[in-house]
């Protein structure tokens, strides 16, 4: 498996799972990171410690480059969580620590608490309590999803991003490198056997579909998209070779709703990227 990038990190372009007895993150002549692809990155590193792969890393050249993956901690992750060693380029720190959560593992979902404290600040002016707390509650069940079904622990990253105010706007990606959305579904005793992976993103994004039985759950990933696509943000869910991205557009004749679905490299777990614009 191999994540290797010229330009602008596009992750589920670049990633090519053919190579089977590594993971190389060759990340020279890339000159533009993401959360989406850290966190990508990421759950490919928590994959390949689960499968026992060698990791191999090469840190960006672009000062631009090394400086985001410096400031958002991913190469504290590598020597952390993924035993790699790895210092990156000379890069120039300081980016405010209040605006960004860094890439980390995540064991339960009370580790969320700092996402969900940057988002209900950020979002403070732009979207009122209640609204803030149902995405509060919809990051909480996430959180459990990882840590209850997936079979793995979760990485989780976020950034405030956009220097002018009509531009600002929040990325934060939760993922994981465990059974995906259709195994879960599939393993599980509830009345629901998607077929594919698109099809159980299809479903997972329904009101009060879960693969518990217990009342109440469900509403995470469907309270997610509706509250960012209600403020005009977008989210993307993927799992195993499928992604379907989520979001509102206007037209000549109002807003209107739009699903796309893509496929992509099959990749073990899950990740839910979610754009909000912000204060």
């Amino acid at each position: 498996m191999e994540v290797v990038p010229h330009g602008y990190l596009k992750f589920d372009e670049d990633l090519d799972t053919r190579a089977v007895n590594r993971l190389r993150l060759d990340l020279r002549h890339v000159t533009h990171l993401n959360v989406y692809g850290l966190v990508g990155m990421a759950c490919c590193v928590l994959n390949a410690i689960d499968t026992g792969r060698q990791i191999e890393i090469a840190l960006p050249a672009d000062t631009s480059a090394a400086n985001f993956l410096t400031r958002l901690g991913f190469d504290r992750f590598l020597r952390t969580f993924g035993g790699v060693p790895c210092e990156p380029p000379s890069v120039t720190y300081g980016m405010d620590k209040s605006i960004v959560v860094d890439v980390t593992i995540f064991d339960r979902a009370a580790d969320l608490i700092p996402l969900q404290d940057l988002l209900y600040s950020r979002l403070e002016g732009m979207a009122g309590p209640q609204t803030r707390d149902a995405i509060g509650e919809a990051l909480w069940e996430l959180g459990t999803n990882v840590t209850t079904h997936a079979g793995s622990r979760g990485v989780v990253a976020a950034a405030v991003q956009g220097t002018k105010r009509k531009d600002r706007h929040i990325d934060f990606v939760v993922g994981d490198a465990g059974i995906g959305i259709r195994e879960s579904f599939l393993r599980a005793r509830s009345r629901y056997f998607p077929p594919t992976d698109h099809k159980a993103i299809e479903l997972a994004v329904q009101y009060l579909v879960s693969s518990t039985d217990d009342p109440g759950r469900g509403q995470g990933l469907h309270t997610t998209v509706e509250v960012a696509t209600s403020l005009n943000g977008r989210v993307v869910v993927r799992s195993g070779n499928a992604r379907r991205t989520m979001s509102r557009k206007k037209r000549s004749y109002g807003w209107e709703n739009v699903d796309e679905a893509a496929s992509v490299p099959r990749l073990a777990g899950t990740m839910v990227a979610v754009r909000i614009p912000c204060a």
